[in-house]
Order: C-alpha cells, then structure tokens, then sequence
C-alpha cells in the first residue's frame, strides 16, 4: 500500500515537471511571436508612413528593446526551469548547442551577402538564422515542437518574391510567426493533456 502510494506520489511529481517545462516551452515562443508580430507593425508602419527613410535607427532601438525584454524573460524561466536541468532533460551540453545554433546562424546571415550579391539573399539570410537557432534549441532541449520555425522558414524560401523589399521581408517573417506560433500551441497542448490526471 505505502508502495503504491510513492508511485503515484512521485507520478504527480513527474506530470508537474513534464507540464511545467511545456508552459516554459510556450512562454518563450509566445514572446517571439509577440515580438515578431511587432516587427510587423514597425515595418509596415515605416514603409508607408516614412518610406523606410528612418529605418536603421528605428530598427536599432527596436531590436535591443526586444532583445533585453527576450533575455529578461528568459532569465526567469531558465531560473524556474532549474528543476528540468536538475531531471537531465537536454542532457548537460544543451545549453552549448543553444548557443552553437545562434553563432552560427549569425554567422552565416552576415557572410551570405558578402558571397552573394543579391538583396534577396539577407532575408533568406534571417531565415537560415531561424532555422540554425531553432535547430540549436530544438537539440539542446531534445523536443521536436522547437522546430517547428526551421519547417515554417524552409518551406517560405522558395516563395519569397524576389526584388520585392518590404514585401519579401514581410512574407518572411510571417511565415516565421507561424512556426512560432505553431511551437507555442505545441507546448501549451502538452501542458492541457496533463491537466486532471490523476
């Protein structure tokens, strides 16, 4: 009796840790996606209203805002997620292929213009970046609902107009939100199956 009793104790244990890392799962792509989704507006705001003309300080401050409030976030959740770490969830390296899929998405959306000459090829640049930094994560944590931007971002480069600026940026991201989203909606399905169990 006393046996089966530990067993569901320590069951009700594993659920809670199993939900608690798909809610944390879920805060961070819905940041994104919030975050994307007002990149949108910034964008669209700026091709109509000043024809991007004070775009790259505007961008600036934008980004490091979005950033700070990305790492903040973050912070907190990798600060509550301690217990996952602690279950050996993505194993000790996760945190370096995180990190490896970022440098190296950056990378290469810094480098591709340099090679190729195409203003087309920074958006597909910003998409290979998603995808490389997703593709870290989605390893680090050893969970397939983290690439789900990699699919949305591939399947969006052969239909980016080329030559078409705001446009091919604009269906880039977008694409991007729904990856994003998608992750989001994964996670939080993996915390709702939880729910009442017993």
């Amino acid at each position: 009796m006393k046996m089966e009793s530990m067993e569901n104790v320590l069951e009700k244990i594993e659920r809670k840790i199993i939900s608690s890392g798909n809610v944390y799962g879920a805060m961070n792509y819905s940041v994104w996606t919030m975050i994307l989704a007002a990149y949108l507006i910034v964008n669209t705001a700026l091709y109509i209203y000043a024809e991007n003309s004070m775009g790259g300080w505007i961008y600036g401050v934008f980004w490091s805002v979005a950033l700070a409030i990305v790492i903040y976030i973050n912070a907190i959740v990798w600060k509550k997620a301690e217990h996952l770490r602690m279950s050996g969830k993505g194993g000790g390296y996760g945190h370096i292929a995180m990190f490896a899929g970022w440098i190296i998405g950056g990378i290469l959306w810094f480098t591709l213009p340099l090679i190729i000459n195409d203003q087309w090829i920074y958006v597909v640049g910003f998409l290979i970046f998603i995808s490389c930094g997703n593709a870290g994560i989605a390893l680090g944590v050893r969970d397939y609902r983290a690439s789900m931007p990699i699919v949305t971002s591939l399947i969006s480069i052969p239909l980016l107009p080329r030559n078409a600026g705001y446009f091919a940026w604009s269906m880039a991201v977008e694409f991007v939100l729904i990856g994003y989203a998608i992750s989001a909606l994964l996670y939080m399905w993996g915390a709702f199956t939880l729910i009442g169990e017993e």
